[in-house]
């Protein structure tokens, strides 16, 4: 697969919280992203990535959610409402 084709160990250390209730796939994105050497933090449900979200700054925060649905919105609305800013 060309996608991934760019060399991403060489930049500076990267963060990413990964927000989905299914563990199969939380595992296997998490794994597929660590093999890039990203750090990667991941939570099932949204209270646990608010722990998350409060205690580290996260480059990316990939929430696996139906587009436009109403956990979703609500995520959103709470990272970015956050002090320092996270970016999504």
């Amino acid at each position: 697969m060309t996608l991934l084709k760019h060399d991403y160990r060489n930049h500076d250390h990267r963060r990413i919280l990964l927000i989905d209730r299914n563990r199969t796939k939380q595992e296997l994105r998490a794994t597929i992203l660590r093999n890039y050497e990203i750090e990667v933090h991941t939570a099932s449900n949204i209270t646990e990535a608010a722990t998350r979200w409060r205690t580290y700054s996260y480059d990316l925060v990939l929430v696996a959610a139906q587009e436009k649905s109403e956990e979703a919105l609500a995520v959103t609305a709470q990272i970015r409402g956050i002090k320092p800013g996270q970016r999504i």
